[in-house]
């Protein structure tokens, strides 16, 4: 009489083995990806600090997004990336120079910036474009917003941060170069009421989000506001919702390791090279766990 259950059993385990079995795995290409992003996100921390520059997590940030939101690096990419920056200060000079003292009016012109750049990105082609800005833009604003905030050092580094990115972006490329050719991705088509479904989703959100963070006066909590940004960029509700599934467990598991860290530095934080360590191979826990 155990037979039947225990056939059941044999026949559960033989289905979940095979369901593990067909999950991709990660491929030559996506470790290649893994130790870019990695290297990337440690070198910037590493200049960033040896050089005392202020808002270090810029120079952590922008190597990691442009290492991380396209698997590969070229004349086009870097242009969007480059010409967001030098748009994103001029927006931000002229909206907090111009409308600080105006917070309804202001509010209105971040939600045609954050429309357009949804609208780039709803589109296809510069995606990258839209993305970096959209992200950006979130941060600069809110904390150009804020009295004690020096604007000009500000986005100075806003500079710096992206034009090292780009250089380390290269750096990394040349290091640990794909093993074989990537395939371009999938061109879907999408209607004019799709994009535009998008843009409003979108821009929406992304405004709500700085209008939140700027009431409850939320200026140390970045890591949650870049958490409401990049949740939209699957541009979409199911999209949306899966990313922000994979997003808290991330949360979850960074903070715990964040907290591991800082218990296996204690009172050897002064340690740099300790510290660049343990700093690398928590960007490599996801793919060693």
């Amino acid at each position: 009489m155990y037979i039947k259950p225990l056939s059941r059993w044999w026949a559960k385990r033989d289905g979940s083995n095979v369901q593990r079995a067909s999950r991709p795995g990660l491929t030559q290409n996506g470790l290649r990806q893994c130790l870019r992003v990695a290297g990337g996100g440690t070198l910037g921390f590493v200049v960033s600090q040896l050089m005392g520059w202020n808002y270090g997590v810029f120079f952590t940030v922008f190597p990691m997004f442009l290492l991380g939101m396209v698997p590969i690096l070229n004349g086009s990419i870097i242009r969007q990336f480059l010409t967001n920056v030098s748009l994103n200060v001029l927006e931000v000079s002229l909206v907090v120079g111009l409308l600080k003292h105006m917070p309804v009016v202001m509010t209105l012109v971040v939600l045609g910036i954050f429309l357009f750049r949804f609208n780039l990105m709803a589109k296809g082609p510069l995606f990258l474009f839209g993305a970096n800005g959209v992200l950006t833009l979130s941060i600069l604003l809110h904390f150009a917003s804020y009295p004690g905030t020096d604007l000009s050092d500000l986005l100075a580094c806003n500079l710096a941060a992206s034009g090292l990115a780009v250089f380390i972006a290269m750096l990394m490329h040349t290091l640990f170069p794909d093993v074989e050719a990537r395939k371009p991705p999938p061109k879907g088509v999408k209607s004019p009421a799709q994009i535009r479904h998008e843009t409003l989703i979108g821009g929406i959100t992304a405004t709500l989000s700085f209008v939140v963070f700027q009431a409850f006066d939320l200026k140390d909590s970045l890591s949650a506001q870049m958490a409401t940004i990049l949740i939209l960029f699957a541009l979409g509700y199911s999209g949306a919702r899966l990313s922000a599934a994979k997003r808290a467990v991330g949360t979850l598991l960074g903070c715990n390791l964040a907290l591991l860290m800082q218990l296996l530095l204690y009172t050897q934080s002064h340690h740099f090279l300790l510290v660049v360590i343990i700093y690398w191979l928590g960007f490599e826990s996801p793919r060693i766990f």
